[in-house]
């Protein structure tokens, strides 16, 4: 999504986040798909032995490749209208995945950035936000929030 002093100017989807990512893992290590999401969970907080790690690491490059190729896409078409801001806004809980964060971080995208350097990306957490959204408690276990999220900002976020 792309976010100038609090309107959302334009956004982009695409299905290959990490639901995508989850279900490669499946059928690499042969398990199902609810199977396979405690695997990465657990790899992104470390928690695996360096085997395991290794195997799931790989894994994850395959399917990050195809992911940031149509992040590019999306990028190249939000940039189609004006450069866009250099902060990164990541939510959901593929941030937990440092390869999401270090991929929209790296040189690759910068040049659709306004100053044409690397994206400056902040993970934001759920629970930063949680006591703004009292008034709806659905909010958090609506479908849309659990995805994978990369928001653009022009705007300052630092007060959330």
């Amino acid at each position: 999504s792309f976010i100038r002093d609090a309107v959302l100017y334009d956004s982009v989807s695409y299905a290959r986040g990490l639901n995508y990512i989850a279900r490669r893992l499946a059928e690499s290590l042969s398990v199902d798909f609810e199977a396979a999401i405690p695997y990465l969970q657990n790899y992104g907080l470390g928690a695996f032995e360096a085997k395991k790690t290794e195997r799931v690491k790989k894994i994850v490059a395959e399917a990050l490749t195809e992911w940031a190729s149509l992040l590019e896409k999306a990028f190249e078409h939000l940039a189609s209208k004006e450069l866009l801001p250099g902060t990164a806004l990541i939510a959901g809980p593929g941030a937990i995945l440092s390869e999401f964060r270090e991929a929209v971080a790296g040189d690759a995208f910068s040049q659709w950035t306004v100053f044409g350097r690397p994206f400056a990306v902040e993970v934001l957490a759920v629970d930063r936000l949680a006591d703004r959204f009292t008034h709806i408690p659905s909010v958090f276990s609506d479908a849309e929030l659990t995805n994978l999220r990369i928001d653009l900002f022009y705007s300052s976020f630092q007060n959330i």
